[in-house]
């Protein structure tokens, strides 16, 4: 009797990501002078000033082996993300960053490119320009659906709890004020409501005292109730 064949297993490995090659990367037209040069992960080369970045970030300055650098984290060291990046961290300009955010219209599963930027410094260490980033976004990143939830989000990453607690108390009307149950269909900071992609961004500390600080908000869903039992929750768990 013939024995069962053994189930084979596929012989295509899963790839990495890699770098661009030489001959697919394009110069960004605006950072085109400098020692230091980054090569994003989908093609495009930026000369930058070495000193103030590597001052910025001691996750690159333990990387750079040479004066190049190739990223491959395809949505978060691409191009459309590190350009307001550099602009924000090496010129303290705003402007890339509000452009960025401006001209993209949000779906409700999606995070602002605020979100994107401050998650790059997060993964580089650049915890001064994060700080900085999540006080712009708190004056700035208004007049979207979401945009309560996002300003949590980038405070979160930048472990500035007053600043999730300001989110908070900004994200909606009050559950009384706003009637029935049109708060938690209009906020789209309440747990329920936080699409998981964007949950698994925000710091698991954060996260939890967020869920608890709503469960114990009471019946009415105060924001500020919410906000105090947060910050309580956050500083509980240091």
């Amino acid at each position: 009797m013939a024995k069962p064949a053994r189930p084979t297993r596929s012989t295509k490995r899963r790839r990495s990501p890699r770098a661009p090659t030489p001959e697919h990367v394009v110069a960004d037209s605006t950072w085109t002078e400098g020692d230091l040069t980054l090569l994003s992960s989908d093609g495009v080369r930026f000369r930058v000033p070495s000193a103030p970045l590597l001052a910025c970030s001691p996750a690159l300055s333990a990387a750079l082996t040479s004066d190049t650098l190739a990223l491959t984290d395809p949505a978060l060291e691409c191009a459309a993300v590190l350009r307001p990046f550099l602009a924000f961290a090496l010129k303290l300009d705003t402007a890339q960053v509000r452009e960025a955010h401006r001209r993209t219209y949000l779906p409700a599963s999606s995070a602002s490119p605020f979100v994107a930027v401050a998650r790059l410094m997060a993964k580089w260490g650049c915890a001064l320009e994060l700080r900085r980033l999540s006080y712009v976004f708190e004056r700035e990143g208004r007049g979207y659906p979401g945009a309560g939830r996002d300003a949590f989000v980038v405070s979160a990453l930048a472990g500035d709890t007053a600043a999730c607690c300001r989110a908070i108390e900004g994200a909606a009307p009050d559950y009384t004020r706003a009637g029935g149950e049109a708060f938690v269909d209009r906020c789209a900071l309440v747990p329920a409501n936080v699409p998981p992609a964007v949950r698994e961004i925000v710091p698991p500390a954060y996260w939890a005292a967020l869920v608890k600080g709503w469960e114990r908000s009471g019946k009415h869903r105060n924001r500020r109730e919410w906000a105090y039992h947060f910050e309580l929750l956050v500083q509980g768990a240091k």
